[in-house]
Parts: C-alpha cells; structure tokens; sequence
C-alpha cells in the first residue's frame, strides 16, 4: 500500500470520528429536548476535535447526557445550549439552561445526587474543573479540561 494512500485512509478516519462525535451530541441533545418542548442551540468548535482524545470525547457525552437528564427531570426549562469551544490550553463545555435552578450548596452539605457526582467523577479524571452557577433565573454548567496530547486521536 502507498504511504498516502495509508495518510488519507488515516485522515479520512479523523474525519469520521470528528462527523460521528458532533453527529453524537446533536443525537443526545435531540432525543433529550424535543423539538416541541424545547428551543436548543448546540455549537461546537472545530478546534475541540483537534485537541482531545475518544477517552475526553466519551467523557464530555456522558456529561452532556447527564446534565440534559438533569434538565429534563428537574428545571423545568424551555431554552438549552450546548457550546464546546476551545479557550486558551482548555477545551470548555457550557451547558445552559432557562430552568428554575437549584441549590448549588447541597454539595458542600453532602447532599449531592448520583447524577452531580458522576459529573464530578469523569471531571476529575479529565483533570477538570467544574463551575455550576445556579439561580431561580437558571443554571449554567461550566465544564474546563486541559489539552490533552498523549491519548489517541482515533
């Protein structure tokens, strides 16, 4: 087999994974928010799928899955967005909603639910940081992981 032709096979792949990773997150944030109950924005960066790995890739839909479940069983929300940019060395997930919020403080008291604590768990192994910013006006999740260079772009 010619060398480019294995280069083009090798970028055609990329290419895959980058329409099959954005086709995923436009698939969660439909079956999650119908159309009919919902207004949703969903944005990604082109830029975010050169910086992280399948592993991140998982890691951020089962976040999103997450807080869109959230949404949908506790905030009473009509509007979603979804943004994932990327921001100085970090890839960043926003998720926002128009929902009537809730108490950010359960957290320190120990109170927290399954669904919170996954999102801290897979934040962590991501080496991330999350920010939640809640009020009765909504929430917005911050999500900041670092570049991550030593995983497979696959």
């Amino acid at each position: 087999m010619s060398r480019s032709k294995s280069h083009m096979w090798y970028h055609g792949s990329n290419e895959l994974s980058e329409q099959l990773f954005l086709h995923q997150i436009q698939t969660l944030a439909n079956s999650a928010l119908p159309n009919n109950h919902y207004k949703k924005n969903v944005s990604v960066d082109q830029a975010v799928l050169d910086k992280i790995g399948i592993e991140s890739r998982i890691h951020l839909l089962r976040i999103i899955q997450e807080a869109l479940t959230n949404i949908v069983k506790h905030a009473k929300a009509s509007t979603v967005s979804i943004l994932l940019y990327v921001e100085l060395s970090e890839v960043v997930l926003n998720i926002k909603d128009d929902g009537r919020g809730f108490s950010t403080t359960s957290r320190q008291s120990g109170k927290i639910n399954l669904g919170l604590n996954s999102l801290y768990e897979r934040i962590q192994e991501m080496n991330g940081y999350l920010e939640i910013i809640s009020d009765s006006s909504g929430t917005e999740i911050i999500v900041s992981i670092p570049f991550i260079t030593t995983e497979s772009h696959f």
